[in-house]
């Protein structure tokens, strides 16, 4: 059990650059779009939260949406980018593997959390008829639920899946375009 435990842990170190990605990520958006930020830690061992952008709430909900959700795109673009930088440049160098696993990493953080998703909620009662939360409302609850019933170490099975797909991807290019 101890050791169970112990390697989680090392496993969750390991995979922390994703975490500082997924950050990152609400840092940016935030900036894009004009939202101020109040405080952003990228990574703490310790605490509830691996993470924290604390920003202003965006009058307009779309903001929100591309802020609760930029993690997911922003840290699946970063893992592809790695994978075809070791493909391209380090083809046959351990190099190519470090950067595989920050791939994992990445992805294996790329998940919105419920902070995430709760932050989607309306302010006001007329905010529950808007059309963009009424299309938003099944991410949310699919958010909240994969975080429900998920663990570290099935995000970081998807981490190690996407990652595969993506080598296999652009080693061998589309699927269905290859000439035989």
């Amino acid at each position: 059990m101890l050791g169970s435990l112990i390697s989680k842990k090392a496993l969750f170190l390991l995979t922390s650059p994703g975490v500082i990605a997924h950050e990152l990520a609400h840092r940016l958006t935030c900036s894009v779009l004009g939202v101020k930020v109040k405080e952003v830690k990228y990574l703490q061992l310790s605490g509830r939260q691996a993470g924290y952008v604390i920003h202003e709430v965006p009058k307009e909900y779309w903001k929100r949406i591309a802020i609760a959700f930029s993690p997911f795109l922003f840290n699946i673009f970063v893992a592809g980018a790695l994978v075809w930088v070791g493909l391209q440049q380090f083809p046959d160098t351990y190099l190519r593997y470090g950067l595989y696993w920050l791939s994992v990493a990445s992805v294996t953080h790329s998940l919105p959390s419920n902070e995430d998703a709760s932050s989607l909620w309306p302010h006001s009662k007329l905010g529950y008829l808007h059309p963009l939360f009424l299309i938003t409302l099944p991410m949310m609850v699919g958010v909240y639920l994969v975080n429900l019933l998920s663990t570290f170490l099935m995000q970081f099975g998807f981490g190690v899946v996407v990652t595969i797909v993506l080598v296999r991807a652009l080693m061998d290019g589309p699927v269905g375009l290859s000439i035989i």
